[in-house]
């Protein structure tokens, strides 16, 4: 009977033994499923949270990006504002100081200096001299210094001074009044006065 005894105590270790070997191994098992799981469950609230402030730290930039952007604009806004009153008052000087010279001595002599000048290139026969209301006084001296008989009339736009000569018979303009001069000037002002705003 001992013989079965021992044998039957060998028996049970032996299951014993494989039985806590594979609970042991079933443990491992567990704690390493465990980990991983873990792990994961760590990784996945991570990325969670990795995602979240990307997002919150794209609605900082989006955000920053708008307001430097409005700031940029109404600077730019301002600017255009300050360089257009300085051209206007540069301008208003300008226009004074035509207003003086075409009330002075050497107005009349500047006026058919020019008038002469584009006699030569400008077909004047029969055409119309259009002349700021204020400069018809010089209309006499402006007819008599042409070679080629003109008809000198006034024209209530031009305000400033210079002239226009048109040829309606052949359907021609040449406009050098103070006010279109003016004008052209007024586009290159800024580029030359380096008051471009970019």
């Amino acid at each position: 009977m001992s013989y079965d005894q021992d044998k039957l105590q060998r028996f049970q270790k032996t299951v014993l033994s494989e039985a806590e070997g594979k609970i042991a191994q079933m443990e491992q098992e567990i704690q390493e499923y465990e980990k991983t799981e873990l792990e994961k469950a760590r990784q996945a609230e991570y990325d969670k949270m990795f995602a979240y402030m990307q997002s919150k730290v794209h609605d900082i930039q989006w955000k920053y990006r708008q307001s430097v952007t409005k700031a940029s604009l109404e600077a730019k806004r301002r600017l255009l504002q300050y360089r257009t009153g300085l051209a206007d008052k540069v301008f208003a000087q300008v226009e004074q100081k035509l207003k003086a010279f075409t009330a002075s001595d050497q107005y009349e002599a500047f006026l058919i200096d020019k008038l002469k000048k584009a006699e030569k290139e400008f077909p004047c026969q029969n055409a119309v001299i259009r002349l700021c209301p204020d400069d018809m006084k010089h209309a006499g001296a402006i007819q008599a210094a042409l070679s080629v008989p003109v008809t000198v009339e006034p024209d209530r736009r031009n305000h400033l001074g210079g002239f226009q000569i048109v040829n309606e018979q052949k359907g021609l303009l040449l406009d050098d009044t103070f006010a279109s001069n003016l004008t052209d000037q007024h586009a290159t002002f800024y580029k030359i006065c380096g008051m471009t705003v970019a």
